[in-house]
């Protein structure tokens, strides 16, 4: 049975996913960039808890406009002409997009919504944060200018010429190395922000993505790190306290992975285990 919520998803569903005799879920979800066409494959048992996942929606100013004329005709208010958006790129500001403004919502600080972002791996937020710093450095709030001001910060630091396209690492085509990544964990433990920073990330066995993570490793809430993933790829990055050595900087990246993910991020952490019991290097 498959349920969208809210049910006007605007999304055309491919399901080839097989029912088993198992209790486990193993789904996976894939589309291609700009399509509303989402296939879901795998399998599900028939004894398997309900399995869900988010999906982003292709042009968010028509789907808010959607949502919002749905609300108002449930409230018997009559809404003439269909939902619309003033603009679809993702790089260049709108023209003339001048309005009524109908709402105003004031963001949580920013200490806060990182850790929202690093915590859960919020994608939209990260993607929303890049723009953000545009607008806040420059007064434009596009994808380009927050591109082009992370890759000013990132060579202030000594990593150059990042090939990163987004702000949320989904892009396939985001290029990086475990040494430009320490690099920049390396900066960020220096900075008057470092412990915001840290509180920010996930901590191992407690919360987060890591939450479920480290399963018997003792020791593992001294793990406050990042996780990343993609098809066929898994990364971890972040801090470790280490029993004799203090704070280390690290990072582990796992590409073209044939194997199931849970294999991969066990691997993943029985490496930080090693780092838990012999760190040498100090951040």
């Amino acid at each position: 049975l498959l349920d969208t919520k809210p049910a006007r998803a605007s999304l055309l569903f491919l399901n080839e996913v097989l029912t088993d005799d198992s209790s486990q879920a193993h789904v996976k979800v894939s589309r291609a960039p700009g399509s509303n066409e989402v296939v879901l494959w795998g399998t599900v048992g028939k004894r398997a808890q309900a399995w869900q996942q988010d999906v982003a929606v292709i042009d968010p100013g028509r789907w808010a406009a959607s949502e919002l004329i749905e609300a108002l005709e449930e409230q018997g208010v009559t809404v003439r002409g269909e939902a619309a958006s003033k603009y679809q790129s993702l790089s260049e500001p709108p023209e003339n997009a001048g309005g009524t403004v109908l709402a105003v919502h004031e963001s949580v600080p920013l200490s806060q919504e990182i850790t929202v972002l690093n915590k859960v791996s919020q994608n939209l937020h990260a993607e929303m944060l890049l723009r953000e710093v545009g607008f806040a450095t420059r007064g434009v709030g596009t994808l380009q200018a927050g591109l082009e001001e992370r890759a000013r910060f990132l060579e202030q630091i000594g990593i150059d010429k990042p090939a990163l396209l987004d702000g949320s690492g989904l892009a396939r085509q985001d290029v990086t190395t475990p040494h430009a990544t320490v690099s920049l964990l390396e900066a960020m433990w220096k900075r008057p922000e470092h412990d915001v920073w840290l509180a920010s990330l996930p901590v191992g066995g407690v919360d987060g993505t890591l939450e479920h993570r480290f399963e018997k490793v003792r020791g593992a809430e001294r793990v406050h790190a990042k996780t990343g993933s993609l098809s066929h790829v898994n990364t971890l990055s972040g801090y470790i306290e280490t029993k004799h050595s203090g704070w280390i900087a690290f990072s582990i990246m796992v590409n073209g992975t044939v194997g199931q993910d849970a294999e991969v991020k066990k691997f993943i952490d029985r490496v930080c285990a090693l780092f838990l019991k012999i760190g040498r290097a100090h951040v």
